[in-house]
């Protein structure tokens, strides 16, 4: 009984990592980030201006630092 608790356990936090991984990889994708700087900025944003936007927000750091941030690992 107690291998099969273990067992279950290991899948569900295998499971929740992948979820996160996903829902992460889903919302940082390009054209949503473009999206959401055009619409907290401005429509009309040229591309240096959306880039500047979101590399001053942090959006454009490297992928790993990224999903640190939104796990809760990296401050």
């Amino acid at each position: 009984m107690g291998t099969f608790i273990i067992r279950r356990l290991g899948q569900m936090l295998l499971t929740a990592l992948c979820l996160t991984f996903i829902v992460f990889f889903m919302t940082n994708l390009t054209p949503n980030l473009e999206k959401l700087a055009k619409t907290q900025g401005n429509f009309r944003m040229s591309d240096e201006a959306v880039n500047s936007w979101l590399s001053d927000r942090g959006y454009l750091a490297p992928l790993p630092y990224k999903f640190g941030q939104w796990v809760g690992v990296v401050p």
